[in-house]
């Protein structure tokens, strides 16, 4: 079964009008990986804005300074047989007309990923080698230094108390896992106005924020203490 996936992930339909394969959809991919990894897919909900910041990072990585657009594969994987979109009809995707949606995968496919490591190691190794192989390094390097806040973020999801946090968790990635598990919480609107304002781009404009500091209470977990602050931020 595993193998099967495998085969899939290599044989993607991508666009080749410019000459040469777009990758938008392996990034998607990898990034989806990643939200299994961190616990964020328990019932094989796949959110789009949940997306957007793995996929912007090997994005990056990839194809530097392209601005590549997340809204694409998100619609298009639908002619993958392991992807199912939320909608029947295919739209022509935009960023506005993305936001909100949601996507979700083959029940086998979903429950390899969101319990065998040895899956999630396979099937991005099968992106790399066919997708990627000249970013090899470039994006293992950017797998590992993922999976540790990953790892912290999936210790916080559902925590009864607070987690120990190890040394190896860096401030930037406890800030970072932090921030989308309350922008989730409260479905990536402002908590005071239930306001959600759509910019052109992965732009977001709730920032997450504790009430308590960090330094005082030592806990990441959404349902403590937080609250959500609206004002305009470039991620």
């Amino acid at each position: 079964m595993l193998a099967d996936y495998v085969a899939e992930f290599k044989r993607l339909r991508v666009n080749k009008a410019s000459g040469e394969e777009m990758v938008h959809k392996p990034c998607m991919l990898l990034a989806v990986i990643d939200l299994a990894e961190r616990g964020a897919l328990p019932d094989n909900s796949i959110r789009y804005e949940a997306t957007l910041e793995g996929f912007r990072a090997y994005a990056e990585v990839v194809r530097p300074n392209s601005r590549l657009d997340a809204f694409f594969p998100f619609e298009h994987l639908r002619t993958s047989t392991f992807w199912v979109a939320d909608h029947e009809d295919p739209i022509r995707p935009s960023h506005g007309r993305m936001l909100g949606r949601s996507a979700s995968l083959e029940p086998d496919l979903h429950r390899l990923i969101c319990s065998s490591a040895r899956a999630r190691f396979e099937l991005r190794q099968a992106v790399i080698e066919r997708w990627f192989p000249e970013q090899h390094a470039a994006v293992q390097s950017l797998i590992k230094r993922r999976q540790v806040p990953n790892e912290y973020e999936k210790d916080l999801r559902g925590a009864d108390a607070p987690i120990e946090v190890d040394q190896s968790v860096p401030k930037a990635a406890r800030d970072g896992t932090f921030r989308r598990l309350v922008l989730e919480a409260y479905d990536y609107r402002c908590a005071a106005t239930g306001w959600r304002v759509l910019l052109p781009g992965p732009r977001a404009l709730v920032e997450a924020a504790h009430l308590i500091p960090w330094r005082e209470s030592h806990d990441d977990r959404p349902s403590f203490r937080i609250r959500l602050i609206l004002f305009f931020s470039e991620e």
